[in-house]
């Protein structure tokens, strides 16, 4: 008898093992993206813009998305001053348990008022749409044509999660311009599902000319 209670004891604090480490794998939870968290090196670059981030932790640890606008402006000759190009560097940084895992760096040139890109801040998103205790993170950047262009703005989508980053391009559907608009590149298609359907809502909300 004192055997079985034994077993039954040991068989109890397995149990209790693996109850105490099945609690330490953290669920997907949003939390609060605030500008404190951000890396002095990165804020104190020269003309630096903070667009916005997320904030979240999952399974895998702690992360921080940070979304960042340098404009630039360069003379190509003293000669011709409006011999000119505008340039924007739009940069996207992602940082797992306070380490740099992943940066993602776009650079727009064009002659002065052609062209801008810029972030949609109403576009970053952070959920768990396949619930794998994975987060993902999406951003949006648009590509801003001048009044008088007679091509249609540009959208392009990142999403970033695990260890897997998918891309969505195409060009913006414009009534002045009788331009339905189109999806151009798109490996969102070796994406799951659920991340697919997500990132489909956020262009469509975003995808249409307002004017």
């Amino acid at each position: 008898m004192a055997l079985i209670g034994m077993f039954a004891c040991q068989e109890a604090k397995k149990d209790d093992s693996k109850t105490t480490q099945t609690e330490q794998v953290e669920k997907f939870t949003p939390e609060t993206f605030s500008e404190t968290d951000i890396p002095e090196n990165i804020k104190k670059q020269e003309k630096a813009k903070i667009i916005g981030g997320a904030k979240w932790k999952d399974k895998q640890g702690s992360f921080l998305l940070i979304l960042v606008e340098i404009p630039l402006f360069k003379k190509l000759s003293k000669e011709s001053p409006n011999d000119s190009i505008n340039q924007v560097e739009a940069q996207a940084y992602l940082f797992k348990n306070g380490i740099q895992i992943q940066k993602y760096l776009i650079v727009e040139s064009h002659k002065v008022f052609d062209i801008d890109a810029k972030f949609i801040k109403e576009a970053t998103t952070v959920v768990d749409s396949d619930k794998n205790d994975i987060g993902e993170a999406t951003f949006l950047i648009k590509h801003y044509m001048y009044a008088g262009a007679v091509v249609p703005s540009q959208l392009k989508l990142i999403t970033f999660t695990d260890e897997s980053k998918y891309e969505m391009e195409g060009t913006i559907s414009s009534k002045i311009l009788n331009y339905k608009g189109s999806i151009d590149k798109n490996n969102f298609t070796n994406a799951p599902a659920p991340i697919l359907t997500q990132a489909k809502q956020i262009w469509e909300k975003f995808w249409e000319e307002k004017q």
